[in-house]
């Protein structure tokens, strides 16, 4: 599933991220949906979220793009 690049342009990771959580608050007990033309387990959505609200997160500023780094050659 490729919904990374699916997301339309000019649109940011948090609103795309709200998006998806409104697509599945609109439909509970759903399996499968269609967002934009692409077929999506329910599932595999709730790991879109998760990516979206990290690169959110990321954009606004709040988290770190890398993992801390030892530098003390130990």
């Amino acid at each position: 599933m490729v919904l990374r690049s699916s997301i339309m342009a000019g649109e940011t990771a948090a609103e795309t991220a709200q998006k998806l959580r409104d697509i599945m608050a609109a439909s509970p007990g759903v399996s499968e949906i269609t967002v934009d033309g692409i077929n999506v387990k329910m599932e595999d959505l709730l790991k879109q979220v998760s990516y979206w609200e990290r690169r959110a997160a990321i954009e606004a500023g709040t988290i770190s793009t890398s993992a801390s780094i030892n530098l003390s050659g130990g």
